[in-house]
């Protein structure tokens, strides 16, 4: 599919009446602050990877805030889940396509989600951005069902579960990784 038809005939119908301010057409939505967080700070509009450049976005911005405090970061990104499905739903809706390339806060939410409760090092960092990138971009069951959801929720919710898909497996990793997590491991197995 060409960039300029991203949004196929009735999306162009619809865009053509806004103000066009660059040569993407997610460009014609505005440059609001709502809209430069839905598209990542506009990586979301780069011609290649939008949603890997959106998860590394995602990645910058987890760094500072998991190093304020934990508990900060689990604050920002229970409010940020219901944000991101509100304004995905509504610049869908704007641009006429069901699940633009160009809207990446779902990956960052995404990429938050593949990190709670992982350490704050770089192995960990590295490990969840891959995780996060493999799930999300292999889609295994419930992700692709979860996809089919309406607006935002559909956008959002399948990088949430490949989010989450990831964190078990990242935290899963560390857990082995260590003694402590080791030992903690084989009680589990025993205890079942």
């Amino acid at each position: 599919m060409s960039r300029s038809g991203a949004f196929g005939e009735k999306g162009r119908r619809k865009l053509h009446r806004l103000p066009a301010r660059s040569g993407h057409p997610a460009a014609a939505l505005g440059k609001s602050c709502s809209f430069w967080l839905v598209t990542g700070f506009g990586s979301g509009l780069a011609r290649w990877a939008p949603g890997t450049l959106g998860t590394l976005v995602g990645l910058l911005l987890y760094l500072p805030v998991k190093s304020l405090s934990p508990a900060l970061f689990l604050a920002l990104l229970l409010l940020l889940i219901p944000l991101s499905i509100y304004l995905c739903t509504i610049y869908s809706e704007r641009s006429g396509d069901r699940d633009p390339s160009w809207i990446v806060l779902d990956e960052i939410v995404g990429f938050w989600v593949a990190m709670v409760g992982a350490p704050l090092t770089w192995q960990a960092v590295v490990g969840g951005f891959l995780l996060f990138r493999l799930f999300d971009i292999w889609k295994p069951w419930p992700i692709r069902f979860v996809e089919r959801l309406p607006a935002g929720f559909g956008i959002v919710l399948d990088d949430l579960v490949a989010g989450i898909y990831a964190a078990f497996a990242l935290n899963f990793f560390f857990l082995k990784a260590t003694k402590k997590g080791e030992e903690a491991l084989r009680f589990l197995m025993e205890a079942l």
